[in-house]
């Protein structure tokens, strides 16, 4: 995709999604393919997934129970996958997940803030808008605690539920 626009993802969280991307080597997880220099700017290459974002699906399907389900123990195990690889996510939210419609296999985009477990990562969130929508209280700094993303779940599953 050419663009002249800058983006809102800095050179740093780009870098960072493909790094983490490398050592996630999950089913549920784009693979990272190559970076390289495109136009004289850093690139960065993934695998194509062939879906649409959780938050389109709600808005296009009427979700049954069981389709509800399977996508919750998807998400579930995509994200269980992840801590136990020691990383969290840090930017999960209905567009950053996707849908493979045909079998509703997901697969979880966007690692540009994720950071290891035992990183203390402080987030400036000025920029986040809607965002923030779906931020565990752990993660503007409003606790002392470490962030659990099975917090931000609720508000996803519940859009998924009550859609």
């Amino acid at each position: 995709v050419k663009t002249s626009a800058p983006s809102r993802l800095s050179k740093t969280e780009l870098k960072n999604e493909f790094e983490v991307t490398k050592k996630l080597n999950l089913s549920g997880i784009r693979k990272p393919v190559r970076e390289s220099i495109f136009q004289n700017r850093d690139g960065y290459y993934y695998e194509y997934i062939d879906g649409i974002g959780l938050n389109e699906f709600i808005l296009k399907n009427r979700i049954e129970l069981k389709t509800f389900i399977k996508i919750a123990k998807e998400i579930s195990k995509t994200l269980s996958e992840i801590h136990e690889k020691g990383f969290i996510h840090l930017r999960i939210n209905s567009h950053n997940i996707i849908i493979h419609t045909p079998d509703l296999n997901i697969h979880v985009i966007d690692f540009s803030l994720a950071s290891s477990i035992k990183e203390n990562k402080t987030i400036d969130f000025a920029e986040w808008g809607l965002e923030l929508s779906y931020i565990a209280p752990e993660q503007t700094g409003h606790l002392n605690k470490k962030v659990d993303q099975f917090i931000e779940r609720s508000a996803e599953l519940q859009q998924v539920f009550s859609s």
